[in-house]
């Protein structure tokens, strides 16, 4: 018994310790203006929903919408290896995405029955929910869904 308490300890100060790291594209002031890639190889994140629906009105492009929280490693793991990937930054630029941080904005993911990170929803470009996505997922993962099942009806 003492054993594992102090291994729960150990496990405690060991994952106390480590510093949260915010997303990656995501700004650290409030700024509600799209993140402009550094290269062909990075998604353009807005980080308001509000403004991310504006812009798929105006351009007549479709939504993809990631909740996602500092503190959410399979959130943090989409960033470091699926929103990465080439092929799927490709497909990505037909949409306005927008990262939405939940513990910033607790109004929008109620409006998507967000329940659990990270969520990633689809919407048409008049907002209307197309696909849900909770959990982790790689690319191969999202390249299937957009040209199978959400590229033919946006």
């Amino acid at each position: 018994m003492r054993r594992v308490a102090a291994s729960f300890v150990v496990a405690m100060a060991l994952f106390g310790c480590m510093e949260k790291q915010p997303v990656s594209g995501t700004p650290k002031s409030g700024r509600t203006e799209a993140a402009r890639p550094a290269d062909a190889k990075s998604i353009a994140w807005m980080h308001e929903l509000s403004a991310g629906l504006d812009a798929a009105k105006s351009s007549g492009k479709p939504v993809m919408v990631d909740f996602y929280a500092d503190w959410c490693g399979w959130c943090r793991r989409l960033d470091e290896t699926t929103y990465r990937d080439p092929e799927l930054v490709a497909l990505l630029s037909d949409f306005v995405c927008v990262k939405v941080n939940t513990d910033r904005d607790r109004t929008s993911p109620a409006r998507y029955g967000v329940q659990g990170l990270p969520t990633i929803v689809f919407l048409d470009k008049s907002g209307g929910l197309k696909e849900t996505v909770v959990g982790y997922r790689d690319a191969a993962f999202f390249k299937k869904l957009i040209n199978e099942k959400l590229r033919p009806t946006l």
